[in-house]
């Protein structure tokens, strides 16, 4: 993730001798496999374009959120490069390590210095993310997110607008109850999110935005509505006034974009 985001900030783009083939796609090491194409010059044009959104992006925006998953990470054997995404190749081809504490603050200390040289107005934002990842072992999770905790934890004595947000505390010291997970035992449950968001906006939004915000989702709940009967003159009478808190909403607030069922109209 360091090693993709210095590379949007310096603006290199990528070349063919960085794609590789498998299974008849066109692939990259370093992005997820919904960008893989079977054509070598669409998957090229797509990977750059990315780049180039993702370049404007760190010179312009006001906050940026990492969210740290695992210290674990797999090297390709063959090219000697830590890759981002295996996608479903021979695990023989790769190695699994844990990366140090050092290692991760080293990293991002750099890319920390070169994005506030870029956008000195951004705010950064870290988190460790409250998935599990069971695959790793139940004890190995537990060391890598201490790891991640660790490493946060001297990232934030590296710049007076590097923050912290605690998702993964909230969960497991806040919530600890595995009804706060989802069937799987690995995902927070809805309302595990529900509950976590509330503590974010919170914590980082001013009045206004929280004011705005339940607006929104008001105007949201209302067109997520299912009536057993929607041909009765109530209901369109419910669609007629939820017209006006959206032109109402709309006038107050920009940027939001919604979309009501016509159908069974009168």
């Amino acid at each position: 993730m360091e090693r993709l985001f210095l590379r949007a900030l310096d603006g290199r783009k990528y070349t063919s001798a960085e794609q590789d083939l498998f299974n008849e796609l066109y692939f990259s090491f370093e992005h997820h496999g919904s960008l893989s194409q079977p054509d070598a010059a669409l998957h090229l044009d797509l990977i750059n374009e990315r780049l180039l959104d993702l370049n404007a992006f760190l010179r312009s925006a006001q906050v940026l959120f990492i969210s740290f998953g695992t210290a674990f990470y797999y090297r390709h054997l063959k090219k000697d490069l830590l890759v981002a995404n295996c996608h479903k190749m021979p695990a023989a081809e790769f190695s699994k390590s844990i990366s140090s504490v050092d290692e991760i603050v080293t990293a991002y200390k750099d890319f920390q210095n070169r994005l506030f040289e870029v956008n000195p107005a951004i705010q950064l934002v870290y988190t460790v993310s409250p998935v599990r990842h069971i695959r790793d072992g139940i004890i190995s999770n537990t060391k890598s997110k201490a790891t991640l905790q660790l490493a946060i934890n001297d990232l934030l004595a590296c710049g007076e607008r590097v923050f912290y947000f605690p998702a993964y505390e909230i969960l497991l010291d806040e919530l600890r109850d595995y009804r706060f997970y989802g069937e799987d035992m690995v995902h927070p449950s809805k309302q595990a999110i529900k509950i976590i968001w509330e503590y974010f906006s919170g914590a980082c939004f001013d009045d206004d935005l929280l004011t705005e915000l339940k607006a929104y989702d008001k105007i949201v709940a209302m067109i997520n509505h299912r009536p057993l009967h929607p041909e009765r003159k109530m209901h369109q009478k419910f669609k007629e006034a939820l017209r006006v808190k959206i032109n109402d909403f709309s006038k107050k607030y920009s940027g939001y974009k919604f979309k009501i069922d016509t159908s069974n109209e009168s």
